[in-house]
């Protein structure tokens, strides 16, 4: 395993080393398996909760398009050979027609070239903690993200706690494999603490990254002496809370997505279709 760290990452490698070591490797496999388990089946779920949005703004792409290359441009010649005076709805509409009609072999590249410098940018230190740090920010998906990276730390934190690691030791394969740079940092301050005498729970509740659910329930752990149950108990409780959050997510998205796909097309129709109804109007008060 330790040949090929492409395949398997610390947290394997010490994990069952330590379950070797301690004659516990059968226990440790079946954590492991069970953390993978639920790693497989929240992706699925977020990867379900995402198809649909973004089958909207596939469609809402093409509709502009639509619009923006085929229908504006008919109408745009109209409005320009009647001298008309436009509204500033109507001038926009024109003008993104235009851009995308006259300029789309530049409009592709500079979308494509946008992506590669954020790509980039996220993969530098700084670029990578503002978007790991962003992460836990962004309004609905935050939430979620948290539940799903305090689901992975008390899963990782059980497994390599019976297997028989240091507690420090654990709190560095935590922070090298949580998959976010903020919450390393974060594991790292803590790891610190705990070389200081003090509990996981206290250096657990110091974070403004944890909630205080975490280190309640890890504290309860501490006094009874059944930390790995209680961390067990902790995974399985944000496991759950991560499955309502995506079904409810889920819920929210439909309706705003499709509200969103008609208030777009209706505002695109509107900007096209004022100047026409102006335009009669005035005949029919000149009639």
């Amino acid at each position: 395993m330790m040949r090929h760290p492409n395949v398997f990452n610390e947290l394997y490698v010490n994990t069952i080393v330590a379950g070797e070591s301690a004659g516990v490797l059968e226990t440790v496999l079946a954590k492991l398996s069970r953390m993978l388990e639920d790693d497989f089946e929240t992706r699925a779920k977020i990867n379900e909760a995402m198809r649909y949005p973004i089958m909207v703004m596939i469609a809402l792409v093409i509709a502009v398009f639509v619009l923006s290359i085929f229908v504006v441009p008919q109408f745009a010649k109209i409005y320009i050979d009647a001298k008309m005076k436009l509204p500033l709805p109507t001038q926009i509409m024109i003008l993104i027609s235009t851009i995308m009609k006259h300029y789309w072999y530049l409009l592709i590249p500079s979308c494509i070239g946008g992506f590669f410098m954020f790509n980039h940018h996220i993969n530098t230190k700084k670029g990578r903690f503002w978007w790991d740090g962003l992460k836990f920010k962004t309004p609905l998906i935050g939430e979620i993200y948290t539940k799903i990276t305090m689901q992975r730390f008390t899963s990782m934190l059980s497994v390599l706690y019976q297997a028989g690691l240091p507690v420090l030791k654990t709190m560095d394969i935590v922070g090298l494999t949580i998959g976010n740079v903020v919450l390393s940092q974060e594991i790292a301050t803590m790891k610190q603490a705990l070389a200081d005498g003090k509990g996981i729970s206290t250096a657990v509740l110091s974070s403004k990254y944890f909630p205080r659910i975490v280190g309640f329930m890890i504290s309860v752990g501490e006094r009874s002496g059944s930390l790995p149950t209680m961390l067990d108990s902790v995974c399985e409780y944000f496991s759950l809370e991560v499955k309502a959050a995506v079904k409810g997510l889920t819920g929210l998205i439909e309706p705003i997505m499709t509200a969103t796909l008609g208030i777009v097309v209706m505002t695109m129709c509107l900007a096209i279709f004022l100047p026409l109804w102006e335009m009669i109007s005035v005949m029919k008060g000149g009639g």
